[in-house]
């Protein structure tokens, strides 16, 4: 683990941390961000999507994401809110752009930029457990070969303190294959 890591402004492997999420433009939506662009504290990038509810976590039920995290460059946050910016401004730390643009040109500009963003990210990095992602991770574990056997799962079902998170663990293991 790097010291970014346990300064809590990255994502390390381990459960129930704070997020290290800063920023967050939300490109969709279901209850809650489905797929987006978050920066970290420490100004790693990511292009982010859901793979679905897992379960109800919390005191209130709220829904459980499995994301998965790639790479991209770190300017990749400031070209998007770039282009977005002439008809609207950004709300941080998440803002939900609207798609209402005064142009077509505008419209293909944001187009463009989206899908150089997306050609310019990396290899999945981290698989991330989390029903707010500016709030708690509940769990995370980077891309690995272990990971597709379940090994870091299990590992973390093992470091779980609390029942709620290892059972919630186990339902990702048995229902979501890696």
């Amino acid at each position: 683990m790097n010291a970014a890591s346990i300064n809590g402004r990255d994502f390390h492997e381990g459960l129930k941390y704070p997020s290290p999420a800063e920023k967050i433009i939300a490109l969709g939506w279901y209850d809650g961000p489905t797929v987006g662009i978050l920066q970290c504290r420490d100004g790693m990038v990511f292009k982010f999507h859901s793979r679905g509810t897992v379960l109800d976590w919390g005191e209130e039920g709220e829904d459980l994401q499995l994301y998965d995290f790639f790479p991209l460059p770190a300017n990749s946050l400031e070209h998007v809110v770039s282009v977005l910016s002439p008809s609207q401004s950004p709300r941080w730390p998440l803002w939900v752009p609207e798609w209402a643009f005064l142009s077509e040109q505008e419209h293909a500009a944001v187009e463009k930029t989206l899908e150089e963003v997306e050609l310019s990210s990396g290899h999945r990095q981290w698989i991330v457990a989390s029903s707010d992602l500016l709030g708690e991770v509940v769990a995370a574990w980077s891309d690995t070969r272990e990971v597709a056997s379940g090994d870091v799962i299990r590992r973390l079902v093992n470091l779980a303190k609390d029942e709620k998170t290892r059972s919630c663990l186990r339902d990702i293991l048995d229902r979501v294959r890696i």
